[in-house]
C-alpha cells in the first residue's frame, strides 16, 4: 500500500540560469539559447511520490520506490504543476482551454 510522504523526502537541485548551445547534427547547425534557473529532482519520480501528489497510483504498487512509467504527457504536466504548487512554487505549465497546446512559463 502506498503512503503519502513529505516533499522533504524528495529534495530538488537548483540549476542556475545560463547559456546553452543547442545543435542539430543532421543539419550541422548550432545556436545559443538562454535558460532560466530551474529546480530538478535528484531522483526519478517514484510511484510513492506520484501517489502522494495525485492521490492515484500507476501500475502495481509492489515496489513504491520504483520509477513511475507509462504516464501520458497531460498526466506528467498535471503532476509537475501540482508538485510545484505543493512546494510553494508557481505552476510551470499552462494548457490551452481545449488542451491542444502547452506552454512553459
Amino acid at each position: 500500500m502506498l503512503q503519502a510522504r513529505s516533499l522533504e523526502d524528495y529534495p530538488m537541485i537548483k540549476i542556475p540560469a545560463g547559456s546553452l548551445e543547442l545543435r542539430v547534427d543532421r543539419k550541422k547547425t548550432t545556436w545559443m539559447v538562454e535558460v532560466k534557473s530551474l529546480s530538478l529532482a535528484q531522483v526519478p519520480v517514484t510511484k510513492e511520490l506520484y501517489f502522494s501528489i495525485l492521490q492515484r497510483s500507476i501500475g502495481l504498487n509492489d515496489y513504491p520506490q520504483t520509477p513511475v512509467v507509462n504516464v501520458s504527457w497531460n498526466e506528467a504536466i498535471l503532476f509537475c504543476n501540482l508538485l510545484s504548487k505543493q512546494s510553494g512554487l508557481k505552476e510551470c505549465y499552462t494548457i490551452s482551454e481545449k488542451g491542444e497546446s502547452v506552454s512553459c512559463n
